[in-house]
This record gives C-alpha cells, sequence and structure tokens, in this order.
C-alpha cells in the first residue's frame, strides 16, 4: 500500500473516518455493529490508542483517537477493519475491499475544537435521522459521555476537565446549533470522502 502522505504523531489527538465504497452498507445487522465495537475495545487495549469518540454509522464510520507513546493509529485502524472485512466478506460471500479508499485522518490542532468533533460525531445519527436523540443510537459511546454508562479514561478526563460532569456535555450535545463562525472553523476536521 502507499505511504501515507501525513504523519500521525503521538499524544496528538486525530478524527479517523472512512466510508463505504459503492452501495454497500458496512454493518448490515446488529451483529456486524456489535462485532466492530467489540475489534475497536480489543485493538486499543492491545495497541495503547485512546478512544475519545466513536460512532459507527450504516455506510461509514467516525472515531476520535489519541494515539499514546509509540502507540500506532494506522496499525490500530489496519487491525481493526482488516479483522472485521474478512468476517464482513465470509458472512456476506464477497471479496476484495469494501471501503472507497485508505482511512482518512485530521489532526485536531485546537483544544477548543475537540469538543465541537466530539458533539459532531454524536450528533451523526441524529443528523442522519435514524434517531431522535443520540442516546437512542447504541453505535455510538455517547452513553458513556453522558453518564449511562462507564465512561473509558480518554472520555473521563475530558468530561471532567471541560464539563464538570456528564449532565453538561449533554446539555451541550443538546443545545447544538448551527453557528456559522465555528461551523466554518470545523469544517477541515469533518467527514469529507463522500
Amino acid at each position: 500500500m502507499p505511504v501515507r502522505a501525513r504523519q500521525i504523531l503521538p499524544n496528538q489527538y486525530y478524527h479517523v473516518y472512512n466510508r463505504v465504497s459503492g452501495n454497500n452498507i458496512l454493518f448490515p445487522v446488529k451483529k456486524n455493529y456489535l462485532n466492530c465495537c467489540q475489534l475497536l475495545t480489543k485493538y486499543a487495549a492491545q495497541g495503547k490508542i485512546g478512544i475519545v469518540a466513536f460512532c459507527l454509522m450504516p455506510t461509514h464510520y467516525h472515531l476520535l483517537l489519541i494515539q499514546r507513546g509509540n502507540a500506532s493509529i494506522s496499525k490500530y485502524i489496519s487491525n481493526v477493519f482488516n479483522c472485521y472485512v474478512q468476517a464482513f466478506n465470509k458472512q456476506t460471500g464477497r471479496k476484495g475491499p469494501l471501503f472507497l479508499s485508505r482511512f482518512k485522518n485530521k489532526s485536531i490542532d485546537k483544544q477548543e475544537y475537540l469538543l465541537y468533533l466530539c458533539r459532531y460525531i454524536h450528533l451523526n445519527p441524529v443528523k442522519a435521522g435514524l434517531v431522535h436523540h443520540p442516546a437512542e443510537w447504541p453505535y455510538s459511546d455517547y452513553k458513556e459521555w453522558v453518564g449511562q454508562n462507564k465512561p473509558n479514561s480518554e472520555q473521563a478526563i475530558l468530561i471532567c476537565d471541560y464539563f464538570q460532569g456528564v449532565e453538561n456535555y449533554e446539555q451541550f450535545v443538546m443545545e447544538y446549533k448551527i453557528d456559522k463562525d465555528i461551523e466554518g472553523k470545523l469544517e477541515k476536521y469533518y467527514l469529507d470522502c463522500k
């Protein structure tokens, strides 16, 4: 495979995402979502990758990650999705690549945008019309962010540092309205692999 143009640096936050090719569905049934969630957790623990926020959608995924020390986000994504695609291809009887291209990543170079990106990720299924409230979508970590499930260490740090509690994050998400100035600044961090 070709060498990735952008180097992924340690202790830096990244929005990582990819979309399936053609008219494929990435997660056709519940067990596919659950399998991918298990792989995300398993390989994060093995590779010292911090999962800050994630959302799995029918045709794409969003991950907000941080690599610690000499961990590798590239290797993490490769492990998770090579394993997922092999199982998916076996299940569906298909062959070959499932994704449109290699995964994309965007460095989050301003701390203030990190929180807006978490909100963007968690609101994805609402904006897509799949649910009315982000807590209704079982394939994201929104429930960890609002205290319905136990947050991981990366989430707990951000919740404590920026929101002083899960209630304030929920309010931050639910008070979302389009601020053209903020949205303009955040566009470069959003999904661009349509």
